[in-house]
């Protein structure tokens, strides 16, 4: 089944390559970007959208922290807290809390 407010994500995700973005460790770096994947500016980590799509849906439900990390989590969490891409899902009507995704390991609440 198709979620029309990750489909706008990720086509956030493909207009904003190699946009900087920072983890939350501070780390910056850049992403190209492929159909199915990113490849992190270091060349040393490729991210499925798989990936981005379960991280996506956990933030939506408040699982991130209580959940596996997955593969290129820190790089999946900084791109989908940034505002940039963020507005993406507020704008389709995804995420939690009336529409916002929330931030990275928040837990969100009832509207």
């Amino acid at each position: 089944m198709r979620d029309p407010a990750f489909d706008l994500v990720w086509q956030k995700v493909a207009q904003l390559e190699g946009a900087a973005f920072a983890t939350s460790a501070g780390s910056s770096f850049t992403y190209s970007f492929h159909k199915t994947y990113i490849v992190v500016s270091s060349g040393k980590q490729s991210v499925p959208k798989t990936f981005f799509e379960k991280i996506f849906h956990r933030l939506q439900n408040g699982l991130v922290e209580s959940s596996p990390a997955l593969q290129g989590q820190s790089f999946i969490l900084a791109i989908l807290a940034d505002a940039r891409v963020r507005d993406a899902a507020v704008d389709a009507g995804g995420g939690a809390s009336g529409g916002r995704a929330p931030a990275p390991g928040t837990v969100p609440r009832p509207a």
